[in-house]
């Protein structure tokens, strides 16, 4: 822990008084045309790889959301129909006019 403390008070008695200026940047920097390009020339590979990472990460919290089941319940859980889910108005101007189940 000690070893941790002098080497954080060395960097920080050692650390410079004034600030680092940038260097200036180009005045298409962080333009369409160049995000594209650098895009598709420069880093292709880590965008496709990236792209597969969150296709998998989708793939994994929908099988990890359906997969969310009580162990201890016998049964399968109850399916609900339609009518069940979709019980509101489907529209504004159906509002007066709520679904009913039908009589056979």
């Amino acid at each position: 822990m000690g070893v941790f403390a002098l080497g954080g008070g060395y960097v920080a008695f050692r650390a410079r008084e004034t600030l680092t200026p940038f260097p200036l940047v180009s005045p298409e920097h962080g333009s369409v045309e160049l995000v594209g390009r650098e895009l598709f020339t420069k880093v292709l590979a880590p965008f496709e790889l990236a792209t597969a990472l969150l296709i998998v990460a989708v793939i994994g919290a929908i099988a990890v959301a359906r997969a969310h089941v009580d162990p201890k319940a016998k049964t399968k859980p109850e399916r609900l129909a339609p009518q069940k889910l979709f019980h509101g108005p489907l529209h504004p101007r159906d509002a007066g006019h709520p679904l009913v189940k039908e009589r056979v």
